[in-house]
């Protein structure tokens, strides 16, 4: 019963959706019967009404379209035989086109030239020529030379479909907001079809005396229905092409004018031609509008796209001209966004060292195989730097005759990968060192413990004044100093340090200031910035106190006994996880507050080598030093869960930017 329940709605929709097309179909009978020769009309509504339900609804159509086919018995006024043939053309007009259509995959918007043709000419001539052919045989039954109206049956069959299965499909068909132009002007379109119905009952049965000089007149019309076409798309088109029939239709039935009263073959001759080129010329026309809309529309969005594409994205001719470049494109060949591209050549942005290989191997290949990818150095510029890439090259060829006729770029900047890369290197080998003297320290300490043990316990055997006592006191130094290297180890490591704790760094600093004076030398001069109300921080303030002094002790050595600068500022900042990434490549910062603690010096640099070495252990510049502070430092900031970044370069200075995670007041 539930079942029985659910299919009643979709069984009385059908039968609705029938009988509708059946009542249409016998209106457009009605509406057609305007007898110019022999009975015929220049347009048979009902061709284009059964098509049109077909291809909308499919199979359910099919009662409905038969129905109104067989509306002939009651209406033809001819024998039932006679009657029933006409009526079987009719339906195989309407299957032939239909099945034409679907296989061909029309779509009824008409908003393609090829949808257009389609109706045009396979689907609505095979469909004339079958009715027409049953219809005139069956017709034959009752009048001997009934196949001497083959052609006109035809032609009235093809206007049908030309003409109303248009306006039918772009109703029905709930085209897309943007090929709705129509109804974005409903008021222009009311006017400008309301002319095209009016001119059009002026021309086709006016009154100027003359029947040629009166059916010339009928071309005034092309104008209107081709804006119509243009402004209005598919849907503004077929309605202008229907008001042209329906006031032809109309003034030949009242008879007015001389138009109205020429013979009925010759006019149904002229008419029928005329409204068959119109309707195709705008249905044409209007699709053609449509179809440069869209690709408009799509050119606009690929423009956008390739704008606003991280990557750099260009185009250039054969002889290597410059035609085009996107956004990031000019930020890594360092050309200004308003700079003309004009004179500037592929290889002006190639390092000079690959101009060779691009123009002799790349590039050739590029032109043989179509495409090419590999990395490839450029050139910024604007400052000259040189930059490591990865580029993507292809072949564009002509779509008329597929002959090369210009190449594509796509390149990715590798030196964040790169960056990132060595410093995924430069950590992986600082762990792999720090669990080495990690383990190392851990061991010896445990030995100096028992050494220490053993040592006092000596001490205390010996008698007062003992010559031997003095020697044990020296050992006992040894061993306390080896304890501090076993600590910076361990430091090192990120193990070391006791119990962490909030501390105002700003307060720390403040504090040391007098012992920071005191370690540089006299030619430094020392400043400041240390702003009140900065965050707390977690940590150990004697490791902290530690790393301050080990980086303005650096900064002064690397002044060289030199004037200089070294400057101490405090700050705070907000990283997201890809600042957190971009500026600390190596340490595992989560997003969120910082405080941050930069010291800087005018001294005299360092180069990549030496940067890409100041954080392994034993590793120093100096003549003297173990090369364990900056070491030390980094695992101290670890074990604090901060991060450190270094710039510097030789003869400009160093710079230090620590960064510690802020915690609530």
């Amino acid at each position: 019963m539930a079942s029985a329940s659910r299919n009643t709605p979709r069984f009385l929709r059908l039968i609705g959706l029938n009988l509708a097309i059946t009542a249409l179909y016998m209106a457009g009978k009605m509406i057609g019967k305007a007898p110019i020769a022999g009975g015929f009309s220049p347009v048979w509504p009902p061709t284009g009404i059964a098509l049109s339900a077909l291809v909308l609804f499919g199979r359910e159509a099919l009662p409905g379209v038969a129905l109104g086919c067989l509306s002939s018995l009651a209406t033809s006024g001819l024998h039932t035989l006679p009657s029933l043939g006409i009526a079987m053309g009719n339906f195989a007009e309407a299957i032939v086109g239909a099945g034409i259509l679907k296989s061909f995959g029309f779509r009824p918007t008409l908003a393609r030239q090829r949808d257009v043709l389609l109706l045009a000419i396979p689907a609505a001539v095979s469909g004339a020529v079958a009715g027409a052919t049953l219809g005139c045989f069956a017709l034959s039954l009752a009048m001997p030379h009934a196949f001497g109206a083959w052609w006109n049956w035809c032609m009235e069959d093809l206007l049908g479909v030309l003409v109303v299965a248009p306006p039918i499909f772009t109703v029905a068909s709930r085209q897309r907001a943007r090929d709705r132009l129509t109804a974005s002007r409903p008021l222009e379109a009311a006017l400008l079809l309301m002319t095209v119905g009016l001119l059009g009952f002026f021309v086709f049965g006016g009154t100027l005396g003359d029947p040629a000089l009166q059916f010339s007149l009928t071309y005034a019309l092309f104008p209107l229905v081709l804006i119509a076409a243009d402004r209005h798309g598919p849907r503004g088109a077929s309605f202008a092409t229907l008001l042209t029939a329906a006031s032809a239709l109309l003034a030949r039935r009242v008879g007015s004018g001389p138009l109205g009263l020429t013979s009925g073959q010759d006019y149904l001759i002229l008419l029928a031609g005329f409204l068959a080129l119109l309707a195709l010329t705008a249905l044409l026309l209007a699709a053609a509008g449509t179809e440069r809309r869209e690709r408009a529309r799509e050119l606009r969005g690929q423009a956008r796209l390739m704008e606003l594409a991280t990557e750099s994205i260009g185009m250039a001719g054969l002889g290597g001209r410059l035609l085009r470049l996107n956004a990031a494109g000019r930020g890594l060949f360092g050309i200004g966004p308003e700079q003309s591209l004009s004179g500037l050549r592929v290889v002006d942005l190639i390092a000079p060292e690959e101009r060779s290989r691009f123009s002799k191997v790349i590039l050739p290949l590029v032109m043989s195989r179509g495409s090419w990818s590999g990395d490839i150095t450029v050139r910024n510029l604007q400052d000259g730097a040189l930059i490591p890439t990865r580029h993507f090259l292809f072949r564009i060829d002509n779509p008329l005759d597929g002959q090369p006729e210009s190449f594509g770029a796509i390149g990715h900047d590798l030196r964040e990968a790169q960056r990132a890369e060595g410093a995924l290197r430069q950590t992986q080998r600082l762990e792999s060192l720090g669990v080495l003297a990690g383990g190392i320290a851990h061991d010896y300490n445990n030995l100096l413990t028992a050494l220490m043990g053993h040592l006092d316990l000596a001490q205390e055997t010996l008698e007062p004044g003992h010559p031997g006592a003095a020697h044990l006191q020296a050992v006992t130094t040894l061993a306390e100093r080896s304890g501090a290297l076993t600590r910076q180890l361990l430091a090192y490591a990120g193990k070391g340090g006791a119990g962490r704790e909030p501390l105002d760094l700003g307060a720390l600093v403040r504090e040391m200031t007098e012992l920071l004076h005191s370690t540089l030398s006299r030619k430094a001069e020392l400043a400041l910035d240390l702003p009140e109300g900065l965050p707390r921080i977690l940590g150990d303030a004697v490791q902290l106190e530690q790393v301050v002094m080990n980086l303005i002790m650096n900064a002064s050595e690397a002044l060289e006994d030199r004037t200089g600068a070294i400057r101490l500022s405090l700050g705070q900042a907000r990283l997201d996880a890809d600042g957190a990434a971009h500026r600390f490549p190596g340490f595992d910062l989560a997003p969120g507050p910082f405080v941050t603690l930069t010291v800087s010096d005018t001294g005299s640099g360092m180069g990549p080598e030496v940067l890409e070495r100041i954080f392994d252990p034993f590793f120093t510049t100096k003549t003297l030093g173990r090369g364990l502070g900056l070491s030390a430092m980094r695992g101290i900031l670890q074990a604090h869960g901060g991060a450190v970044e270094v710039r510097s370069a030789p003869n400009r200075g160093t710079s230090f930017t620590l960064a510690f995670p802020a915690i609530e007041a």
